[in-house]
């Protein structure tokens, strides 16, 4: 995302008893709306002219705030944890979004009003036991005490984006824009044709949950937990950023990241990451 553009995470955790609830939710960017450029604008006026249009509040963040609301909802009323419970939470999640969408944006374009949408990723840490489920380019992490990388997720995304890199497609251009979210994006067919070509989103459409990936991992004593949105993801598994967390643990962690992003253009400069020491 520009910066400039309105914050479009959300996250929340909350625990009871022996129970650690955790999600955080990355909201779908959309169109700056009535946006019309003529030739010879510059990409500097152009990237002005949309800031300005750009809403704000955003529906994206309304969209990843009504998301994590509704994963502590479900996940604190729940007396077991299993995967089938996070995968239920998605189930509960997806269809808050689908009523958003249909009281808020009922005719979606998938450009200027695309669906209120987000990908999002959600855990229970229970008896030592992770279960966790996401969908998309949020992830979880497990690292050791000396920061060695025990477990991550993949990144769902990585393929769709080779195959705009390998065709060439210019994500400026507005009808890509447009094919890349009718065409792809919770397309379950493309899945078993492409070899998950296809990404998913909770925008409230049944077929996101396609795209839902749980599971479940033992955490060792001291080991640390991190859930992100996908702007984290390059810090998260850096040599630098391990090496920190492993020395320091969580002593000033929020600034050594921002300092690292101000020390390079190789890492974003807005993501959410939350973390925890068993």
């Amino acid at each position: 995302m520009y910066p400039g553009l309105p914050e479009e995470d959300s996250y929340r955790y909350s625990s009871q008893r022996n129970k650690i609830m955790i999600t955080v939710a990355d909201g779908i960017t959309r169109d700056p709306i009535g946006i019309k450029f003529l030739p010879g604008y510059s990409d500097k006026n152009k990237l002005a002219i949309a800031l300005a249009k750009y809403p704000d509040p955003s529906p994206a963040k309304i969209a990843a705030d009504k998301a994590t609301q509704s994963f502590i909802k479900y996940l604190k009323n729940q007396r077991v944890s299993n995967e089938t419970i996070i995968k239920e939470a998605f189930k509960f999640v997806n269809i808050q979004i689908k009523k958003l969408n249909s009281k808020c944006n009922p005719n979606p374009d998938y450009l200027e009003n695309d669906f209120w949408s987000c990908v999002a990723c959600c855990g229970i840490i229970e008896n030592n036991t992770l279960f966790f489920g996401y969908i998309c380019d949020c992830g979880i992490s497990i690292l050791d005490t000396l920061g060695k990388i025990r477990f991550r997720t993949k990144n769902d995304m990585r393929v769709l984006d080779k195959f705009v890199k390998i065709n060439k497609l210019n994500w400026k251009n507005p009808s890509v824009r447009k094919t890349i979210r009718s065409k792809f994006r919770n397309n379950s067919e493309k899945i078993i044709k492409k070899g998950m070509l296809s990404y998913g989103a909770l925008t409230g459409e049944k077929t996101a949950l396609d795209f839902v990936k749980t599971g479940k991992y033992t955490i060792e004593k001291d080991n640390f937990v991190l859930f992100y949105s996908d702007g984290m993801e390059s810090m998260v598994y850096s040599k630098a950023f391990r090496n920190y967390l492993s020395k320091n643990k969580f002593k000033n962690l929020q600034k050594f990241c921002e300092d690292l992003c101000l020390k390079t253009k190789k890492y974003q400069k807005e993501g959410t990451l939350v973390a925890i020491q068993t």
